[in-house]
């Protein structure tokens, strides 16, 4: 994806976190994104959204007091959340007994991982103070508990964190 002037977003966001970010000059270069190769004499960059500030939400303060690093939360999701062999049986056996098959019921009556850790654009958010999908909140609630279990601390409810 392009902003003017053949500026890519990630560009747009690394800008972001610079405290005087209302305008942005983009320098001209050639952009062969569009076929033929144009020359863009000068074009204004405004990045819409604000960069997210600290301290915002629950989370965010939740973290600092235990002192763990949000990025030790999306290691812990990875592990947490990625998918076995029993997930996977678990999701044949929930197929099988779509088909008509009585003998996988047992099987497909457990409950097994849903594959997606946490990514980095959904903890920020979430440190951010913006809303979540309850579903990405329970992920994030499963990481802060994995990481809080390994530092011997007792476990957190979902209403301490959001």
């Amino acid at each position: 994806m392009l902003r003017a002037g053949g500026t890519s977003v990630a560009r747009c966001l690394a800008e972001r976190s610079r405290p005087d970010n209302a305008e942005i000059l983009v320098e001209p270069r050639e952009n062969p994104t569009f076929g033929a190769v144009k020359r863009v004499e000068e074009a204004r960059m405004v990045c819409s959204a604000p960069a997210p500030a600290k301290n915002m939400s629950k989370l965010s303060d939740y973290l600092q007091q235990q002192k763990i690093d949000p990025r030790r939360l999306l290691v812990a999701s990875h592990d947490i959340e990625q998918l076995r062999p029993e997930d996977r049986s678990v999701r044949l056996a929930k197929k099988r007994l779509k088909g008509g098959d009585e003998t996988a019921k047992e099987a497909a009556e457990k409950e097994r991982r849903s594959g997606r850790p946490v990514s980095q654009p959904t903890l920020n958010r979430a440190l951010g103070g913006a809303a979540l999908s309850p579903a990405a909140k329970s992920r994030i609630l499963r990481a802060v508990n994995a990481v809080l279990t390994q530092k011997k601390k007792s476990e957190v409810a979902l209403r301490d964190l959001f």
